[in-house]
């Protein structure tokens, strides 16, 4: 899945209202309905979860922009510079686009989690 699914996913999900979804569930079937409301919530949850993971992973391994500080001065100032503002700009290029993406997961998970919680205190027995 793309993150572009993922986070449209996680949008869906947090337009889902918990007592719209059961109205009309006969108490029998309730149990069902908020099992399989939470096994998709944390389906998704999880799916999130393991892509910040990765895009941390990234950042993690992402060369740093200013590396070219700890270069002796005649090294940086060859040819212009122009090798080490190349790569500070490509660095920075990577570093900000996996930043971007880890915000945008995380605020979709975020609008998804009060869901689980609040169907986790149905399950439970809460009203």
């Amino acid at each position: 899945m793309s993150d572009e699914q993922l986070i449209e996913r996680l949008r869906e999900l947090s337009l889902v209202e918990t007592e719209s979804l059961l109205a009309g569930v006969v108490e029998a079937e309730r149990e069902a309905a908020l099992a399989a409301l939470v096994a998709d919530l944390e389906h998704a949850l999880e799916a999130a979860r393991r892509r910040a993971s990765e895009l941390r992973r990234r950042l993690e391994r992402a060369p740093d922009p200013l590396a070219a500080v700890d270069a002796p001065p005649a090294v940086r100032s060859a040819g212009g510079g122009s090798d080490f503002i190349h790569a500070a700009r490509e660095a920075v290029r990577e570093r900000t686009d996996a930043c971007r993406e880890l915000a945008r997961l995380d605020s979709a998970a975020l609008l998804v989690l009060p869901l689980l919680i609040e169907a986790e205190r149905l399950r439970a027995g809460g009203r």
